[in-house]
């Protein structure tokens, strides 16, 4: 059996918590010989004392003070944190519009306002590369999994939202709006895969409230912004 095939030591977190901050760029610096890490947290996560924050082989290049080193790089807390858990402040985002729409809050405007912050986050997601999965450096090679996806975001911020307000043909206007803008930030950065994500979720929100429309205002409203995401992605 090879090294790299050889059963891993493993960088255990010294308290739970969530995941707030990985500082992944200084891995490399960390890592002696040809030893590769396998991270299989991302930011939001949450560890318990015998979760694995990550893997390393070979085994007996991996001795305790590296093993020390590298859990210096996971900083586990207590609260998540938005520094570099983007699905945080989605979360919390959508958990309020959640609450704001409940039949014991009933304030749409509130929750317009949060789905009017949602494309302001998500855009800028739709523009920029994917998460790096696999980092290669000159001393070994760095695997990143368990990454958030740009479908994943979208389905955060719009998809349980969306199943709440099909009964409020305003609450599905501003949704299909906002992804509309979603849909325009990724196609002007040339991220046509993408699209797809967007009319999906443009598509679980308006069909729903189509079928629900009190009026024919309604459905003229929802209708039409719905045709503005279906023409982003055609």
């Amino acid at each position: 059996m090879g090294a790299s095939e050889s059963e891993p030591k493993v960088v255990r977190p010294e308290r739970p918590g969530y995941v707030q901050t990985i500082a992944l760029d200084e891995l490399e610096a960390a890592l002696p010989g040809s030893a590769r890490v396998h991270v299989v947290v991302r930011p939001g996560d949450y560890a318990t004392e015998e979760s694995a924050l990550a893997r390393v082989w070979p085994a007996d290049e991996a001795d305790d003070g590296l093993l020390e080193r590298l859990r210096e790089l996971f900083s586990v807390q207590s609260e998540r944190d938005v520094a570099q858990d983007v699905g945080f402040g989605i979360r919390q985002l959508a958990d309020i519009a959640l609450r704001a729409i409940s039949p014991g809050v009933n304030d749409p405007t509130t929750a317009v306002t949060c789905i009017g912050y949602l494309p302001a986050i998500v855009e800028r997601l739709g523009g920029r590369d994917s998460p790096r999965v696999c980092a290669v450096f000159g001393t070994g090679t760095v695997v990143v999994t368990h990454e958030p996806s740009f479908d994943g975001f979208v389905r955060e911020a719009f998809a349980e939202i969306g199943r709440y307000a099909s009964a409020d043909a305003r609450l599905a206007a501003t949704l299909l709006e906002a992804l509309a803008a979603v849909g325009r930030a990724a196609r002007i950065a040339g991220a046509h895969e993408r699209l797809g994500s967007v009319l999906a979720a443009a598509e679980d929100v308006a069909l729903p409230a189509l079928e629900d429309a009190r009026t024919a205002r309604d459905r003229a409203l929802v209708e039409e912004r719905l045709t503005a995401v279906r023409a982003l992605a055609s």
